[in-house]
């Protein structure tokens, strides 16, 4: 089980950070833009809407993170992102008002461990084959499977809890199996 510290001064600094968002989150704006996404999603009239992502390119717009606890600078790095949305991009991104802690399933899909090589530079990969031929290879083909570290996952919720979920409360989301549909067409 991980050890989840957050040093006293961090902890002031990130419920700062968490008390920005929140500012952000209460805007009006957030809840026009939230009502333009629901019209957007239900192809009702609306204006085009704008989702800048950011993850491509956040090392190059991330403020230094000031946390030096792992625990403290995930929860610093995802509220800062947070920020960043609404001070530096300005698109049609809802800022939440409320810290998303993921979920993250262990797992081995069909039984197979995907190698990756990276590119020298970092900015890329390229998955290496596991299977060749098909029915040469079927047989190292297993049933998926799935662990979680309930435990852990609790004791690491309840300590962003004691930080910031008085600030901005936690909403627990499926970090394992997101969908982003930007890359589908």
């Amino acid at each position: 089980m991980e050890s989840y510290t957050i040093f006293p001064q961090e902890k002031i600094y990130l419920r700062d950070l968490a008390k920005k968002q929140l500012e952000y989150a209460s805007r009006p704006v957030m809840r026009e833009r939230e009502a333009l996404w629901y019209r957007h999603n239900d192809m009702q009239d609306s204006r085009p809407m704008v989702f800048i992502e950011t993850d491509t390119f956040w090392n190059d717009i991330m403020p230094e993170l000031k946390c030096s606890t792992a625990l403290g600078r995930e929860i610093e790095s995802h509220i800062l992102k947070e920020i960043a949305s609404a001070e530096l991009i300005d698109d049609d991104k809802v800022i939440p008002d409320f810290y998303e802690v993921e979920i993250h399933l262990e797992h081995q899909k069909f039984g197979v461990e995907q190698k990756k090589t990276y590119a020298d530079d970092g900015l890329g990969y390229h998955i290496e084959p596991v299977l060749e031929i098909l029915e040469n290879d079927f047989e190292k083909l297993s049933p998926t499977r799935f662990g979680f570290d309930e435990p852990d996952f609790i004791l690491k919720c309840n300590c962003i809890r004691e930080v910031i979920g008085d600030v901005l409360p936690i909403k627990i989301v499926n970090g394992t199996n997101k969908v982003y549909l930007t890359n589908l067409f």
